[in-house]
C-alpha cells in the first residue's frame, strides 16, 4: 500500500510526529509499503496514496483520498477548540489511541447520528521491531531523558533536583536545556534511528507524560522506544504502563507528590540499578519482549493496512445502501437519483467541463444535470452532448438572460424530475464520493428536506496560500497550502435566519417531494436566490449535516470571475431586506413565523453577515477608531467593543470595510497591538483582499503602526480586511491582566491615505505593557 503521513508542523526541526513518520517509513518499507512525508494536499494529489494519516488534529481531511486521524492525543487539547473538533470531524475513520480518546469520539458523533470506522486496536506512536541487545558486561547504567521540553514548567522542578543528585543526560533542543548545562548532552536527530542509538547507550529511560496524558491515558513514545533500545523503564504511572508493563517497569505516583520525594526516588532507582545489574537487564529485556511484540510500529502498520481495507469496504457499503435506498423513489422505471441543476453561461467552457466531470465520475448513482444556459451559447449546448455518460445523462435548458440569478436556478428547479435536486456552480467540484455518503446520509435519516456536507475551499491562482497556527516555527518556510477546511458545521437554525450561510450552494442534495407550488414560484433575485431557498425548505423541517468534507468551492483570488466578489454592498442589502419582506409570514417547521423566529434569534448572540451590515464609508486621510468602525461586536471572530478598540478573538478575523469611492492604489495605515506569550514569537498577517500588506514577528503587547501600499487590478470600494496572528492568549493565564478571554490583535485605529506608502512598521509605545488594556488606556 501507498500511506501518506502528514507533517503538521513543518516549520519546526523536532516534533514527535516528524520522529513518528521516519519510523513509519522504516517500518512500513520492511513490510513491503510505502510511506510518504507530505506536508500540503498537493503533497498528497502528488503521491495518490491509498490512505492519509494526519498525525495531528490540526490537519484536516482536504482531498478526496481516505484519510484517517491519528487520535493518540488527550481530548483535553481538543476538545475545547472548534477548529480541531471540526478538523477532527472532517476524517473518514479514526485511528483511536485510548478508551478516553473513544469516549470522545462517541460525544463527537452522537450529534451526527453517523459513527465513523475506528481501529480496533490501540493505535499508539510506537517504535519499529528490533532485538534486544544486552548491555555489556560492566557497562554502568544512566538515566536519560529526550524532550522537547517546550512548556519549560511541565513537571515543576524535577529535571533541576535530578541534574544535582542523579547521572541524567538530557537530549533535546539546546535553547530549551539551556538551564541545566552539565546535564545537557545535545539534540538527537529525527531521523527514525538515532534515538534508538541514543536510548541504547544509557541503559535506563526516565519516561514522563503530561498529566492530561495520565488521565486520557495516551502515552508518548518513549514508553516504546525506550523498550525498544533495551532500557529498563521509569515512568509515571499511566495506566497503559501499569497494565501492559507490570513489574517489567518503575512505575512511580506523581500525583500530589513533591518533586523532592520523586527525585528521591528516582536516584534511587539507578543507584538499584547499578547494584543489580542482571535483575535490571531481566525486566528491560521482559519490557522489550512485551512491547516489541503486539505493539511493535510494523505491528502497527499491518494493522493499520488492515483497518484502511476494511474502513473503504464499510464506507462503501455505506454509499451503496443509501444508493439503494434512493432507487426506492425512482420506481420501476428506474431513472437519475438527483437532478443537478448548473447555471452557466458567463465562464469559460473548460470549467464548466470539469464540473460536469465531477458529476459523472462520481463513484455511485446515477444523475441528470440540467444546465441553465442564459446566455445561449453554442459550447455549452454541445457540451451537453459531448460529456453525457452512461450514469450521467445532461439536459440542455436555455434560459432567458434576466440579470436574476434566482430566475435562471428556479427555470431549473422546474425541471426537476428526480427524487433529489441539487445544485453546483459551474466553476466547483465534488469529490467522487459526495452524493454518495449524501444518499447514504438521508437513507439513515429520511423525512428531512435536504442533507448537506462539509466544504474545501481551493485557491486556484496559487497567489495566497492557506495561513495555519501550525505552520509557523522559526524555519519561516513558506507553505504552499492551498487548501482549507471552510465548511463542516451542525445545523443551527440561528445561524441560518441571520443570514450566516454555512452550507455551501454545491454541498447539499434535497427532497425533490418539498419542490411546492409555493416554493417554485421565482423571487427575483439577484442574489441571496440560494439564502432564500433554504428557508424555504426549512418549512418542511431541519437540515442534516453529512459529516464529510466531499464538496470544492474553487476560488480565483485575482480573476474577475468570481461572480459574487463583483456585486456590490447595497445590492446584498437591498436584496437581503427583500428576502425579509418576502418571508415575514411564511410559517417555520417548528411553528414560528418566519419573521417572529428571526425576532427570537435577535435574543441571542450570532455572527451577523458582513454582506448585509451598514458599514460606515470611510473617507481617504481621515483616522477612524475600529469602535467606530465595526458594527457587529461580541460576534464571529471579534470580542466586544472596548474603550480602546476591539480584540480579535480567534488566529484569523475578516471585517468587511467600504471607502467612500471606488480605489485602485492607495495607502493604508493600521494601529493595533498584537498579545502574545513571552515563551512563543508571535506572528502578525495583514491582508487587505487579497493583497498582503504585511507578515512578519511583531513585539507583543506593544502598540504599533503599519503602513503599506494597496494595489487592486479593478477600483472597488469594497473590501476585507483580515488580520491574523499565530495563536491566541489569555492575559490572565500570562500573568499579564485579569483577562480571562482569549485574545489575538487589539485593532485601534484605521486610516485610508491618498498617496501609496512603502511598508513602515513603527512602536508607538515605548514600554513593555503589564497589562495590556490598563497600559493602552495610559499611552492612546
Amino acid at each position: 500500500m501507498h500511506i501518506a503521513l502528514i507533517n503538521a508542523f513543518p516549520n519546526l526541526l523536532s516534533t514527535a510526529e516528524v520522529e513518528f513518520i521516519r519510523r513509519f517509513s522504516i517500518a512500513a518499507e520492511r513490510l513491503g509499503h510505502k510511506a510518504y512525508e507530505v506536508v500540503t494536499s498537493d503533497d498528497i494529489h502528488d503521491c495518490a496514496p491509498d490512505f492519509v494519516i494526519a498525525t495531528h488534529e490540526f490537519s484536516p481531511k482536504l482531498t478526496p483520498f481516505l484519510t484517517f486521524g491519528a487520535m493518540w492525543s488527550p481530548p483535553a487539547f481538543y476538545a475545547p477548540d472548534p477548529d480541531r473538533r471540526r478538523s477532527i470531524l472532517s476524517y473518514d475513520g479514526y485511528l483511536v489511541g485510548s478508551p478516553k480518546v473513544g469516549q470522545f469520539l462517541d460525544d463527537l458523533e452522537f450529534a451526527t447520528g453517523i459513527a465513523k470506522p475506528r481501529s480496533d486496536f490501540r493505535f499508539l506512536p510506537t517504535a519499529p521491531a528490533a532485538p534486544f541487545e544486552p548491555r555489556a558486561a560492566g557497562d554502568p547504567y544512566e538515566l536519560v531523558y529526550v524532550g522537547v521540553h517546550w512548556d519549560g514548567g511541565r513537571h515543576g522542578n524535577l529535571f533541576e533536583l535530578l541534574s544535582k543528585r542523579s547521572n541524567i543526560a538530557f537530549y533535546g533542543p539546546p535553547a530549551n536545556w539551556r538551564a541545566y548545562p552539565d546535564a545537557y548532552r545535545g539534540e538527537v536527530p529525527y531521523d527514525g534511528t538515532s534515538m534508538h542509538r541514543t536510548l541504547a547507550r544509557h541503559g535506563i529511560a526516565l519516561c514522563l507524560h503530561k498529566t492530561e496524558h495520565r488521565r486520557a491515558d495516551t502515552p508518548s513514545m518513549r514508553l516504546f522506544e525506550a523498550a525498544a533500545a533495551g532500557c529498563l523503564i521509569v515512568t509515571d504511572g499511566i495506566p497503559f504502563a501499569k497494565e501492559t508493563l507490570g513489574n517489567s517497569a518503575f512505575h512511580l505516583d506523581l500525583e500530589g507528590v513533591p518533586a523532592e520525594r520523586v527525585a528521591a526516588q528516582i536516584s534511587g532507582i539507578v543507584d538499584w540499578v547499578n547494584r543489580n545489574p542482571d535483575i535490571a537487564a531481566d525486566m528491560a529485556r521482559r519490557s522489550h519482549a512485551i512491547l516489541n511484540g503486539d505493539y511493535s510500529l510494523d505491528r502497527t502498520v499491518e494493522q493499520t493496512c488492515a483497518f484502511a481495507e476494511k474502513a473503504r469496504a464499510t464506507l462503501t457499503s455505506r454509499s451503496v445502501a443509501g444508493v439503494r435506498f434512493a432507487q426506492e423513489g425512482v420506481g420501476a422505471g428506474g431513472g437519475p437519483l438527483v437532478d443537478v441543476i448548473i447555471r452557466t453561461g458567463g465562464r469559460q467552457i473548460d470549467l464548466l467541463r470539469r464540473a460536469i466531470r465531477s458529476i459523472s465520475g462520481q463513484r455511485f448513482g446515477t444523475f441528470r444535470i440540467i444546465l441553465a444556459d442564459y446566455k445561449g451559447r453554442a459550447d455549452v449546448a454541445a457540451l451537453a452532448v459531448s460529456e453525457a455518460t452512461a450514469t450521467t445523462s445532461i439536459e440542455y435548458l436555455r434560459c432567458e438572460n434576466t440579470g436574476l440569478r434566482s430566475s435562471t436556478l428556479w427555470a431549473g428547479l422546474r425541471s426537476v424530475t428526480a427524487p433529489y435536486f441539487a445544485v453546483l456552480d459551474d466553476d466547483d467540484q465534488l469529490m467522487p464520493d459526495h452524493f454518495g455518503h449524501l444518499l447514504a446520509t438521508a437513507a439513515m435519516q429520511p423525512g428531512h428536506p435536504l442533507y448537506y456536507s462539509g466544504v474545501v475551499r481551493v485557491e486556484e491562482e496559487n497567489i495566497e496560500f492557506m495561513m495555519q497556527g501550525n505552520f509557523q516555527g522559526p524555519l519561516d518556510l513558506t507553505i504552499p497550502e492551498r487548501r482549507e477546511l471552510k465548511f463542516i458545521d451542525g445545523f443551527d437554525l440561528v445561524r441560518l435566519l441571520n443570514f450566516d450561510n454555512y452550507i455551501q450552494s454545491n454541498a447539499w442534495i434535497a427532497r425533490s417531494e418539498f419542490l411546492d407550488d409555493r416554493l417554485l414560484v421565482d423571487p427575483k433575485l439577484i442574489v441571496c436566490e440560494d439564502m432564500y431557498l433554504y428557508f424555504m425548505l426549512a418549512r418542511h423541517g431541519s437540515f442534516v449535516l453529512s459529516p464529510w468534507p466531499t464538496a470544492f468551492w474553487n476560488w480565483r483570488s485575482v480573476s474577475t470571475d468570481n461572480s459574487m466578489s463583483a456585486v456590490e454592498a447595497e445590492t446584498w442589502h437591498r436584496e437581503g431586506q427583500r428576502v425579509l419582506l418576502r418571508l415575514d409570514q411564511e410559517v417555520m417547521h417548528d411553528g414560528f413565523r418566519f419573521g417572529s423566529a428571526r425576532t427570537l434569534t435577535s435574543l441571542v448572540p450570532r455572527h451577523t453577515p458582513p454582506h448585509i451590515m451598514d458599514r460606515q464609508r470611510l473617507k481617504l486621510g481621515e483616522r477612524y477608531r475600529f469602535t467606530d468602525v465595526i458594527r457587529n461586536p461580541g460576534s464571529g471572530s471579534i470580542h466586544s467593543l472596548e474603550t480602546d478598540g476591539v480584540w480579535t478573538s480567534e488566529t484569523a478575523a475578516t471585517i468587511k470595510l467600504r471607502a467612500e469611492q471606488r480605489l485602485s492604489d492607495f495607502g493604508i495605515r493600521l494601529t493595533l497591538m498584537i498579545a502574545g506569550s513571552r515563551r512563543r514569537p508571535q506572528r502578525l498577517g495583514i491582508w487587505v483582499g487579497n493583497e498582503c500588506i504585511f507578515d512578519g514577528a511583531v513585539a507583543i503587547w506593544r502598540q504599533i503602526e503599519i503602513s503599506g501600499a494597496v494595489h487592486f487590478e479593478r477600483p472597488m470600494a469594497d473590501f476585507a480586511l483580515t488580520i491574523r496572528c499565530s495563536y491566541t492568549v489569555s492575559p490572565r493565564d500570562e500573568g499579564v491582566g485579569q483577562d480571562p478571554r482569549s485574545l489575538g490583535v487589539l485593532l485601534d485605529a484605521i486610516e485610508l491615505l491618498e498617496q501609496t506608502e512603502q511598508l513602515s512598521v513603527s512602536e508607538t509605545s515605548g514600554v513593555d505593557l503589564v497589562d495590556p488594556l490598563d497600559a493602552l488606556r495610559k499611552t492612546a
